[in-house]
């Protein structure tokens, strides 16, 4: 699988995977509100402009997300990907650490609500199983 590394912080890290057409964002700790949002702002724009139809977001290594960056999520991200991008489906690769699961839990809820379709994953394999459905 070819990969082009797009943002890379000691926070996140955004790859474009090209041969599937795919947004890998990789979070690793506590995310600040200013961290997240330039980090999905950014994911944002690179699905734009290469049209990419699937995203993955990889969870393991992402401390508690803020009741804040919840509601940003929920508020204003999730509509604008669902009107502004070519997005199809948002895997989640998820971990055991149990307050952030439950802060993925309210914002799964609200693309639910929204009917963007996201659904969890131990793994990425099996994220790519989904996306080939």
């Amino acid at each position: 699988m070819s990969e082009i590394i797009h943002y890379q912080t000691k926070l996140a890290t955004i790859k474009h995977l090209t041969t599937k057409k795919t947004m890998l964002l990789e979070w690793d700790g506590f995310q600040s509100h200013e961290n997240l949002t330039k980090a999905m702002n950014t994911a944002f724009d690179l699905i734009c402009k290469e049209g990419l139809t699937f995203w993955i977001s990889d969870h393991r290594q992402l401390e508690v997300l803020t009741k804040e960056n919840q509601e940003w999520v929920n508020q204003k991200f999730i509509p604008k990907l669902l009107t502004q991008s070519p997005i199809k489906k948002v895997a989640i690769i998820v971990g055991d650490k149990v307050f952030t699961n439950m802060g993925m839990d309210n914002i799964k809820k609200a693309a639910d609500a929204a009917s963007l379709p996201v659904q969890y994953f131990p793994n990425i394999e099996r994220a790519f199983a989904w996306f080939a459905e």
